[in-house]
């Protein structure tokens, strides 16, 4: 029997075949096939939509309503939106054009960005996603519009109007100085990782898209624009190949797996930056014209020059898994150690070895260093907020002076007043107001004057009348980003005591987040003051969100961590929140930040070295996260979460004696929790255990009948010869849902096992397709490639099941599961001899497991396998 044949990712098609488009017709079809890799269904798909587009002569490149003839233009007095009065057309792109025009409601310059007639859909979301970003570096965004024209309607985006001119013409004058070069990477490094800290990624980075824009007090700033109109890689290149040198070059910037149709990613930001860098120290990009597209693809660029090598290979890498996580690390990277910032190797150092004693701020050395931070008048961004700007600029200066360097630094303050005269300033702290549907928008930035950079930035969001909570909100603004000692938060008033404290000891326990957030929300309405009780609400929203993934629950917590940061960002649970959402984003950098700066505050909180610990083992920085783990349980022996990542954290490296001794822990600090009774089930099915993992999986489906917990009771079922109860509750499982591909697949092997081979079959084809479905997300996830083996090995696929398993192995080789899995696939195919060349060089965990299981009943009756088990002493 064949199994289902593999479906082409529609949207990855279209994308190779408009890069194909975009090569020059002779090397289309080494694009195609470098590209493609060892897929030759992709090959043939790609090859033939290129041969009908050369045929129709570019019907898929060209826009579904094309523009007409005449491209209408705005004149200069126009008045868009009844409110923009266009000044002159500044510049003109192959989808819009951008003009400088009056805000006559905000009195106001502004720069207005116009989708051509057959590209108004080029307007993306993301445009709003970056209208959120407010950075030196960054071209402010202010808001997306569509008005009515005598030509019909027209979307625009109004945004901040720079003057200057673009890298690429400076880059054109030759090499720029070293010290030139090096400020604006940094300035770069700055606004890219402030848009990725927002979750916006640029997807055009390139020197046409850098403005060099004169400040007031004569330095030069880097500003990165273009999030505008909105353009696939595919599109980028098929433009940009004709357009090369005029455009600013945005083939050279695109990261290898662009060329392959893979979706822009901060990682491709990070490699398009990493070309900008590469210009910036040499005045050329990394890849001369004569370098072959396939070379591009596989190989870094060689050693261009030794002050930047170190950080070009890496935002270079050919495989984005090699290069840095995002924009904020490459910037760490390019900062050369200063002397005068000892400390901050110390305090890095101290938290990255957690199993140390903690380090406060009254235990540190002395300071070396002194800080004068300078605190500019509050900026009005509108005639309507003049008063509120001047009031607010004598409460800050005022709260700021409350802030103390500790240890850290020594500390003045320059008032408003005389901050603009004062040049020996380390460190300016700038605030701008505004208003936007109906709120006031409060932007503080931080900026270190001896590097030129911003080394902070918050959006703080007020109600009417909140405004109040600023002057608070600023200073930690300040204390956060320079790591000082926190002003001292107010305990919850008394009337809302009870309700926080019950709130957030129910957020501990997995069980009563209900309750939990029951409490928060009165705690809020009798404390709608506090930072702390915000927070809270949030922290216990966010996890219901984590549990659930429930949408409603992650923006609830997003509201209410807002509001918190509104009136104090730089406390522990703030922190600890923030760090959590940027955890679940994939931006693991600033996430490990928000939760060390938690431990700095709160450092006998389990719960910030318990997610710091997480983002580290996601990093495969396995040492740290280990000791984070174990930090956890060190300042909270009675709480089981500790133990409980620590012994998953075993578990999940197949070290199941000493995972079993931390559940255990877990389990009776918490005998109420089901997480803690699944877990364990677990890991005392790996040993073997199956009637004391059963007793433990029906305690946690006691507890909460979840279909993970259902499903694994039935493969231990499986285990236990029990394969009609493990059907019924396999069956459950399914039935609750979500339907996963493992789940169908261990239905298939139970059914099976009881002579049911029809609806074994259906189970399988079922499992195949799921798991189909996941390799066309990940091609590159070893795991699920080697189940999609095994299931074609049992609908009798032979051929694609000894491909799809080769390949599995390839991908991830230690894999433990992906050799088991392996193991059976080729028991399947009755290739006994490849089984147990796999285990010869298997651990003796997976070769246990698969003397107990079973689907390879034949394999554990072969006397060499029986021997491999008494070579390895495996009882």
């Amino acid at each position: 029997m064949s199994g289902p044949k593999p479906a082409l990712d529609d949207d990855r098609l279209m994308s190779l075949v408009e890069l194909a488009l975009a090569q020059p017709p002779s090397g289309r079809d080494i694009y195609v096939r470098s590209a493609c890799g060892d897929n030759p269904e992709l090959i043939d798909a790609v090859r033939r939509y290129v041969a009908w587009e050369e045929r129709m002569d570019g019907f898929l490149l060209r826009p579904l309503f094309p523009a007409p003839d005449i491209e209408h233009r705005l004149e200069p007095g126009d008045l868009l939106a009844g409110r923009f009065r266009i000044v002159r057309a500044l510049n003109e792109g192959g989808m819009g054009i951008v003009y400088e025009a009056v805000d006559e409601k905000l009195e106001r310059r502004v720069a207005i960005k116009c989708a051509k007639a057959g590209f108004r859909k080029r307007l993306s979301p993301e445009v709003r996603h970056a209208s959120e970003i407010s950075h030196r570096n960054v071209c402010k965004i202010h808001e997306l519009h569509t008005a009515v024209t005598g030509r019909g309607e027209v979307d625009f985006i109004t945004m901040q109007l720079l003057e200057g001119e673009t890298l690429f013409t400076r880059l054109r004058g030759g090499r720029l100085p070293e010290s030139q070069a090096r400020s604006i990477a940094r300035q770069l490094c700055a606004g890219l990782a402030e848009a990725h800290r927002h979750r916006v990624i640029h997807g055009d980075l390139k020197s046409n898209n850098v403005i060099l824009a004169p400040d007031a007090d004569g330095t030069e700033r880097a500003v990165i624009t273009d999030f505008g109109l909105a353009r696939g890689p595919a599109a980028n290149a098929a433009r940009g190949a004709a357009e090369s040198l005029e455009a600013g070059g945005a083939p050279d910037y695109m990261a290898p797996e662009l060329w392959k149709g893979e979706k822009a990613s901060a990682a491709s930001d990070v490699y398009a930056l990493g070309v900008l860098l590469c210009e910036l120290a040499t005045g050329k990009r990394p890849f001369g014209p004569d370098v072959a597209l396939e070379e591009r693809l596989a190989s870094p660029p060689p050693a261009i020059h030794p002050k930047w090598d170190a950080v070009l290979s890496r935002c270079l890498a050919p495989d984005p898994a090699k290069r840095f996580r995002d924009a904020a690390e490459v910037a760490k990277a390019l900062d050369p150690p200063r002397p005068q910032r000892w400390w901050l190797t110390a305090a890095a150092a101290l938290v990255l070895s957690l199993v140390a004693a903690w380090v406060t701020y009254d235990r540190a050395t002395a300071p070396k260093e002194s800080w004068r931070l300078a605190v500019m008048p509050v900026e009005a961004l509108s005639p309507d907020t003049l008063n509120i700007a001047s009031d607010l600029s004598s409460k800050v200066a005022g709260t700021l002076r409350h802030i103390n360097g500790g240890r850290v630094a020594g500390l003045s303050i320059v008032p408003p007043e005389k901050a603009q005269s004062v040049s020996d300033a380390t460190h300016i702290v700038r605030a701008t107001i505004s208003r936007q549907n109906g709120k006031l928008l409060i932007q503080a930035t931080i900026g270190d004057k001896r590097s030129s950079v911003n080394v902070g930035e918050r959006t703080l969001v007020y109600g009417p009348g909140d405004e109040r909570y600023a002057p608070v909100a600023l200073a930690g603004v300040v204390t956060a980003t320079l790591n000082l000692p926190p002003l001292t938060v107010p305990s919850v008033n008394s009337r809302a005591a009870k309700n926080y404290w019950d709130g957030v000891w129910y957020t501990r326990q997995n069980s009563t987040l209900d309750k939990a957030i029951q409490c928060l929300r009165q705690a809020v309405q009798e404390d709608p003051d506090s930072a702390l009780t915000w927070a809270a609400l949030a922290e216990a929203q966010w996890f219901e969100y984590h549990f659930s993934r429930d949408q409603a629950w992650r923006d609830r917590a997003r509201d209410s961590l807002q509001e918190a940061e509104a009136r104090n960002p730089d406390v522990a649970l703030a922190h600890r929140v923030e760090g959590y959402i940027q955890y679940t984003e994939g931006f693991r950098s600033q996430a490990e930040a928000e939760f060390k700066r938690a431990i700095t505050l709160q450092p006998r909180d389990a719960i910030a070295h318990i997610w710091l610990g997480k983002t580290y083992e996601d990093d495969n920085r396995l040492d740290d996260a280990l000791a984070s783990f174990l930090k956890g349980s060190e300042v909270e022996p009675s709480y089981f979460k500790p133990y409980f990542n620590v012994g998953s954290f075993y578990n999940n490296r197949a070290y199941y004696r000493e995972s079993s001794k931390q559940l255990e822990k877990s389990v009776l600090l918490a005998p109420n929790e089901a997480d803690p009774h699944f877990a364990l089930g677990e890991v005392y099915m790996n040993l073997g255990r199956f009637h004391d993992a059963e007793n433990e999986l029906r305690d946690a489906i006691r507890l909460s009948e979840t279909p993970t917990a259902l499903h694994t009771l039935g493969v231990d079922l499986i285990y236990e010869h029990r394969n009609q109860e493990a059907v019924e509750y396999i069956t459950r499982a399914l039935k609750l849902g979500p339907e996963r591909y493992l789940w169908w697949m261990t239905l298939g092997m139970a059914e099976r096992q009881l002579g049911l081979s029809e609806q074994s079959t259906r189970a399988y084809n079922r499992a195949f397709e799921l798991a189909e479905a996941e390799t066309r997300k990940n091609p590159k996830d070893g795991y699920t490639r080697s189940k999609m083996a095994y299931l074609l090995a049992r609908l009798g696929n032979r051929q694609r099941a000894e491909s799809e398993i080769a390949q599995a192995l390839q991908l991830t080789p230690s894999n433990a599961e992906v050799r088991s899995t392996a193991a059976e696939t080729y028991e399947a195919l009755a290739e006994r001899e490849e089984t147990l060349k796999i285990l010869s060089s298997s651990t003796d965990e997976v070769i246990a497991d698969l003397s107990r299981w079973p689907e390879v009943a034949e394999l554990q009756n072969d006397p060499r396998f029986q021997q491999l088990l008494i070579a390895r002493q495996i009882k």
